[in-house]
């Protein structure tokens, strides 16, 4: 282990400043820094301080490292007012899907190179941070590789409709519902009024939907977020390292395999490297998942090429 240090720092994205930390290794210039992309309207912290944490163990690694808060959250100018005012914050999840804040991360990627004088860069995000991530780094000729957890690759997180659920998502909801055929106090929320009817009803159609469609091994249709086909297909062609992570329980694998897994690959294409935490959510909230996650990370960072094969489970 090393002594690092942690700066706060301000650079400009748009006329508006941005508010971040860097890390920096005590044991001189590296030649490859991260950039670590907020998951969603939250500060540089990230979810349960999961940013602040791999920071400083990628800064004592040797990495100098950026987390910053992008327009409209934590201390960095900017505001969300526009989409508070016609909408829920879950909006907000949309506009970060269709790449609101590509800008702030080549921002971001840009600042660090200058300050910190390396020549290559990793972006690194969760969620909504993920596909910021892809959006701005498949273009960066600086960014040599992307690490995308828990990465939503439909609008379903946004648009909150049971019925843009993946397929397996939906079987699994309508098998509990009909567990709870032989449930007492099932029955019992159900004539007192107690019942998400709305939620049962969105779950019974959907299924009669995926019944009507067609066998379950049939292709999903097609709900892929167009800027996240566009996107990777950019950086796979630009020859850039992409791997993706995935918790078990989080339902964006499920839609992860429907939508991107299970379609026919272009001639040619190599498997996309996935890694899945066993029994994780969708943060990684504990220790252990949190630990497997940074290690996988740490390896892909260290193996240029990298061993993963599509699927591997930690």
């Amino acid at each position: 282990m090393t002594m690092r240090s942690e700066t706060p720092v301000v650079f400009e994205c748009c006329g508006f400043r941005l508010f971040g930390t860097l890390h920096v290794p005590a044991h001189g210039p590296a030649d490859t820094g991260i950039v670590l992309v907020n998951a969603g309207p939250t500060d540089r912290a990230g979810p349960h301080r999961l940013y602040l944490e791999w920071a400083r163990r990628t800064a004592e690694a040797g990495y100098p490292t950026l987390r910053f808060d992008p327009r409209g959250t934590g201390e960095s100018e900017g505001e969300w007012a526009e989409a508070l005012r016609d909408g829920p914050v879950v909006q907000l999840y949309q506009q970060i899907l269709g790449g609101a804040w590509q800008e702030d991360a080549r921002s971001a990627i840009a600042f660090l190179r200058a300050r910190t004088g390396v020549q290559k860069v990793l972006v690194v995000g969760l969620c909504g941070g993920a596909m910021t991530a892809l959006a701005a780094g498949a273009t960066e000729p600086a960014v040599r590789g992307l690490f995308l957890m828990g990465t939503p690759v439909t609008h379903s997180t946004a648009t909150g409709r049971v019925a843009d659920l993946p397929r397996t998502t939906i079987t699994q909801e309508w098998r509990r519902y009909l567990r709870k055929l032989f449930d007492f106090g099932a029955w019992r929320r159900f004539f007192t009024f107690r019942t998400d009817y709305r939620t049962l009803l969105a779950v019974a159609l959907s299924r009669l939907r995926h019944l009507r469609q067609g066998a379950q091994n049939a292709h999903a249709p097609d709900r892929r977020n167009p800027l996240f086909v566009e996107r990777l297909e950019q950086a796979l062609a630009a020859g850039k390292r992409v791997e993706f992570l995935f918790a078990e329980r989080d339902f964006l694998w499920q839609e992860f395999q429907e939508q991107v897994l299970h379609r026919p690959r272009a001639a040619g294409r190599a498997a996309i490297p996935v890694t899945v935490i066993r029994e994780a959510n969708h943060t990684l909230t504990e220790p252990e998942w949190h630990e497997q996650a940074f290690q996988r990370f740490m390896a892909w960072v260290a193996h240029p090429r990298g061993e993963t094969r599509a699927g591997k489970v930690a």
